[in-house]
């Protein structure tokens, strides 16, 4: 591919001249929002791009889990899971050596002197084989788990769970002691330092085993942590730990092989205590920790759970749970990176011989990883929803080709977010060939001779759309002024356009005035009613798009109202008549007639008191013309007066006094 030393807005010049001229771009590309995003044998570069990742290579392919590896001679050995299988694998040569029907788990491997220690669970056994691999001795536990194996200066220790205890033999094979620790339901890890053990539970505490004597000793409590610890390793002569966000599942207590299912241990043996997690969320974070008690925050994450950890050259290594992803990142702080090996998730990370091996599960294999890059890759974005139909400029691609690299970029089209029923990729080194549409999705393939990696910084990719004509969905008065009329309208602009609009009103259809001085930017006008005379008029309301397309791609559009009645003068009252019913009682009666506007209030008042409201003889008010009559219970004398009043707010009072 072509080199582009920047970012290149580049406009497309082949318009069809239904489209504007206006380009918009997409540009998105962000270290934040990788958890949305598929790749393999790439690296996201924190604020740098994406690179080619390591190089790996498989050297062990199971249909069962694999948990356990441990090299031997020229080869590995590697313990799995369902049926507790030993092989030995030697070149692409593999061998099952070993086996255990009572067992489901291989769960740790460890070569001391000519022979292989191999922990079996549940029902946790201890067996010890010679070189040829023939069953020596056998070692059985009241704990139901077996985790670790870590050897000692003149024998090893054993890490236990349900009950969470240490054990201590030495080099004869024979248990000089054994402790058990509170306040933990599994210990999962061990670390020799300086042959002091450091070891973790499925808690958040960081433990050391301190010796009093050949068969006294204690254990102290050197780091607390805000969330559980899934993983810690000594590297550089410092400890790291990571943390993880995950909640798991309460360990299967299995009480027979029939029972108990790989399953149940990857969802949740190696972690029973599922209440101590749920009650810790937050991001997951990478600590390191030096011996004299300081503690650093290294890294942190949200969205995603830290697995595994691993330390190479400058850097630490971090596996997560999914997608086969682990972030790198530098000692010295300078680069943090997301890479992916495509599929599966990470097991554990087990360091042999200064290499870094990981085991990972869907499916189920051993993996190197090298110093070396991947000789290809592949990032996809994430559909991109330019909202309408687009036409699809030149691609403007900012990156570094080193010698023997190069990144090919491809796109696909669709009218929808299921990128199911979308076109197929299309190569996109200069013009992007996918159907215009709603939305794109772009793929940057890398490739590299493994020596170099090419550097990808950023892709724009410019596009125009059809210019739609704006609508004015519904016209709206509001007559309860008694000086104005408020028209308001709803407009929608599919663009996103600014529209401005003209208002005309007109009382015989063709005869339209222009309302407005200049333009509206707002859907609203008063119209002063006294400016006008009596009458039914309409209105024509008039959107423009012209303030965001030239003059010859400005659409506009209009939409004429109903007739609605301009109405100044108020009702009128007729003769007032009066009936004496009583010695207090009268009987007012009077008719009103609008010319116009249909009547909608009248009230009395009596001496200038407050007025009273009353209905129309018919019970309610339907018509410009009304029949009133109203019982008045007062005594003489007193002012009677009655307001009527139309739907316009024109209102006429008339009154008399009765004696």
């Amino acid at each position: 591919m072509k080199l582009f030393t920047g970012v290149f807005f580049t406009l497309f010049i082949m318009m069809n001249f239904s489209f504007g001229v206006y380009t918009k771009y997409i540009n998105d590309f962000k270290f934040d929002n990788i958890e949305n995003f598929e790749f393999s044998n790439v690296t996201f570069i924190e604020g740098g791009g994406l690179e080619l990742a390591r190089d790996y290579e498989t050297i062990f392919t199971s249909p069962s889990m694999v948990w356990s590896l441990e090299k031997s001679g020229k080869g590995f050995l590697a313990g799995t899971g369902e049926k507790a299988n030993l092989y030995l694998i030697e070149g692409n040569k593999n061998t099952q050596v070993f086996s255990s029907s009572n067992h489901v788990l291989f769960s740790d491997i460890q070569t001391m002197g000519d022979r292989v220690y191999l922990s079996a669970l549940p029902r946790s056994t201890l067996f010890i084989l010679d070189s040829a691999f023939h069953l020596a001795k056998t070692q059985n536990f009241s704990n139901q788990y077996i985790w670790n194996i870590i050897p000692a200066e003149k024998g090893y220790f054993i890490l236990t769970g349900s009950p969470a205890e240490i054990y201590y033999f030495n080099e004869k094979d024979s248990l000089e002691w054994h402790i058990p620790i509170k306040g933990e339901e599994n210990l999962l890890k061990g670390i020799l330092i300086d042959q002091e053990l450091y070891f973790i539970g499925d808690g958040n505490v960081l433990y050391k085993l301190n010796k009093e004597g050949k068969k006294q000793v204690s254990v102290k409590a050197v780091l607390s942590l805000d969330n559980n610890i899934a993983d810690f390793i000594y590297y550089k002569n410092k400890i790291y730990l990571i943390t993880s966000m995950k909640e798991t599942k309460k360990a299967a207590q299995a009480q027979s092989e029939n029972k108990t299912t790989d399953d149940d241990i990857t969802s949740g043996m190696k972690n029973s205590s599922s209440e101590k997690r749920s009650r810790n969320g937050g991001k997951s974070s990478l600590y390191s920790y030096d011996l004299n008690g300081n503690v650093e925050t290294l890294f942190e994450k949200n969205n995603f759970h830290f697995i595994s950890l691993s330390g190479s050259g400058e850097s630490i290594i971090v596996g997560c749970d999914k997608n086969a992803q682990y972030f790198e990142i530098s000692l010295s702080g300078e680069k943090k990176s997301l890479s992916s090996l495509g599929v599966g998730r990470f097991v554990k990370f087990i360091t042999l011989r200064n290499k870094n091996y990981a085991l990972l599960l869907d499916p189920s294999r051993i993996i190197q990883l090298k110093d070396t890059f991947a000789k290809e890759g592949y990032f996809e974005s994430s559909p991109f929803d330019t909202g309408n139909i687009s036409i699809w400029g030149r691609p403007s691609v900012e990156s570094v080709i080193l010698p023997s690299t190069g990144i090919s970029l491809f796109t696909r089209s669709g009218a929808s977010d299921s990128t199911s029923l979308w076109d197929e990729w299309q190569t996109a080194k200069d013009t992007i060939y996918s159907d215009p549409n709603s939305f794109l999705q772009y793929r940057a393939v890398f490739f590299s001779d493994g020596k170099n990696t090419p550097l990808f910084k950023s892709v724009v990719i410019p596009y125009i759309q059809k210019n739609h004509a704006p609508r004015i969905e519904k016209i709206n008065f509001n007559v309860n002024n008694a000086n104005f009329i408020r028209v308001s309208w709803d407009a929608y602009e599919e663009d996103k356009d600014l529209l401005f609009y003209n208002i005309y009103l007109s009382m015989r259809e063709k005869e339209w005035v222009k309302l407005n001085e200049k333009p509206l930017e707002e859907n609203t006008f008063d119209i002063v009613k006294d400016n006008f005379p009596e009458g039914k008029y309409r209105i024509k309301i008039m959107a423009d798009d012209s303030r965001s397309n030239p003059d010859h791609e400005a659409k506009t559009s209009f939409k004429t109202s109903d007739l609605f009645t301009i109405d100044n003068n108020p009702p009128a009252i007729g003769a007032l008549s009066i009936k004496k019913t009583g010695e207090n009682t009268i009987v007012a009666g009077f008719d009103v007639t609008d010319s116009l506007s249909p009547l909608i209030e009248a009230s009395y008042s009596l001496n200038g008191g407050k007025w009273i409201k009353f209905l129309p003889l018919n019970g309610m008010f339907d018509s410009k013309t009304e029949k009133f009559e109203v019982i008045i219970n007062h005594s003489p004398c007193y002012y009677l007066q009655f307001k009527v009043m139309d739907a316009f707010g024109n209102y006429e009072t008339k009154g008399l006094w009765v004696e």
